[in-house]
């Protein structure tokens, strides 16, 4: 592993990634002014552009930033203040307007009150629900971004209210200028199964409701992932795949534990909401032998990424996520690269299979009850599809890549509460045995940051002083 670092003069720092550059960005105080410096550096930290900005010169706290909308947005807060300071520039670091003395409980208006939200440019879709004794109540609703120069805030387009009978969770999964698709479980009565929902995203009006399940199909078909083809207008969708007999909400069944395999199922669906393929493709489990015969073993596939090569080939990475008793947490263990080849229309997928990885469980290992790291929990049964589309308070793996040899190398973040320390390592071959090792560990109180740039780069920043914050590019 190689690096190359730089070092800025300012303090109360932060980093972020937007539009393929490297934005930083801090507080620089003298005796007579204070200012916020803002820099743009290519993915290799060579410097492109700055803007040094006069700022009150007081006591701020830790800077931070987002990308709504397609701005970089940097927030400054005094300490001790319940207002903030918001700089909007474009990509070329070209201040678009400075909005001053905005009250925080204003700022993300929209992700205060709704369980989930979608972005597509200066639409923003959302889903909310009510629950009365009557049940759950799902509405998809549409706001427009009312105006750039002011503190980002919404005006409602429309609003989409689902059936109310047994709509069990609802998921936003993308966003065209055309429509909105949603993943959807229902679970009783005439309709029950997964189907997926094509808004018509001008007026919010049904176009088709497609479902997953066949005629008298009662698996379970948990949302993965999607690939979407502009030209053919077709959604491409992958999950994880259960029987009757191993996954029931009505009948509060799960029964996964110690399976020989994991069904993943891959569905096709057209512009005109027609499921035009259904394949399922078995992915073997081979679990280490251990003394203890008894031990529960439960394993769930979450599909972080699917994606069609030049030949139309499906090239699918798996995070695997394993739960070695009955309970509903479930622990990182590994990630996967699977390929299914296009032969005559249909997929056949390379050959393959799945295990834990003792190194990862090993690096993860903690008697601390309240340790998130690498975790995905749910509380009851009702809730368990979230767990293949929610996100990980403390993911585990940042990186992941085969080498040329096709051996995988992961690049692992874990955090200790206790120390308040932050561990990053990789698990890579050396001299042909697997080993961890240690590339930082840094206090949280630096507020390291991690930028992937590709499989083969990413970038550790850090307040390693109160004057100097340090940027570091890793290539492996």
């Amino acid at each position: 592993m190689s690096s190359q670092t730089i070092e800025l003069p300012i303090s109360n720092s932060n980093t972020q990634l937007f539009s393929k550059s490297v934005f930083c960005f801090g507080i620089k105080t003298n005796l007579n002014n204070c200012k916020l410096c803002i820099y743009k550096f290519d993915t290799k930290l060579h410097l492109i552009d700055s803007v040094i900005l006069n700022v009150q010169k007081d006591n701020y706290l830790q800077l931070y930033s987002d990308t709504l909308h397609n701005y970089l947005n940097i927030y400054l807060q005094k300490k001790n203040s319940n207002t903030v300071a918001i700089f909007r520039l474009n990509v070329k670091l070209k201040i678009e307007v400075v909005i001053d003395n905005v009250d925080i409980a204003r700022l993300n208006t929209i992700s205060d009150f709704e369980s989930e939200v979608l972005r597509n440019k200066n639409e923003v879709y959302t889903i909310k629900y009510t629950t009365d004794t009557a049940g759950k109540q799902f509405y998809v609703n549409k706001y427009n971004l009312k105006n750039m120069y002011n503190n980002f805030e919404y005006e409602k387009i429309w609003q989409f209210p689902f059936e109310r009978k047994n709509i069990n969770t609802a998921h936003l999964i993308f966003a065209s200028k055309q429509s909105v698709y949603l993943f959807v479980n229902v679970l009783g009565g005439t309709k029950c199964g997964q189907w997926i929902l094509k808004l018509n995203s001008v007026n919010g009006k049904l176009n088709k409701a497609t479902k997953l399940n066949d005629i008298s199909d009662n698996n379970f078909y948990h949302f993965g992932n999607y690939s979407f083809d502009t030209l053919s207008q077709t959604l491409h969708l992958m999950g994880q795949k259960f029987t009757e007999t191993q996954f029931s909400q009505s009948k509060n069944i799960l029964n996964i534990t110690n399976a020989s395999f994991a069904t993943l199922y891959y569905s096709q669906i057209d512009s005109v909401g027609e499921q035009i393929l259904k394949q399922d493709f078995k992915i073997p489990i081979i679990e280490p032998k251990t003394a203890n015969k008894k031990l529960i073993v439960n394993y769930i596939f979450r599909i972080n990424k699917l994606e069609f090569d030049n030949e139309t080939n499906l090239n699918i990475e798996a995070e695997i996520y394993k739960s070695p008793n009955s309970n509903l947490c479930f622990t990182y263990a590994n990630t996967y690269k699977y390929k299914l080849t296009s032969i005559n229309k249909q997929y056949v997928i390379e050959k393959n299979s799945a295990q834990s990885n003792p190194l990862i469980e090993t690096y993860l290992l903690s008697n601390d009850n309240l340790d998130m790291n690498g975790k995905l929990c749910v509380d009851s049964l009702n809730y368990f599809e979230t767990l293949y589309y929610k996100t990980i308070i403390f993911p585990t793996k940042l990186n992941f890549k085969n080498d040329e040899t096709k051996n995988p190398i992961y690049f692992l973040q874990k955090i200790d509460i206790k120390k308040a320390l932050i561990n990053y390592s990789l698990i890579t071959p050396i001299n042909k045995i697997y080993k961890v090792q240690i590339i930082q560990e840094i206090p949280k109180s630096e507020n390291p940051i991690f930028i992937s740039i590709s499989n083969s780069q990413f970038i550790l920043s850090r307040q390693i002083s109160e004057n100097n914050y340090q940027l570091k590019v890793y290539n492996w």
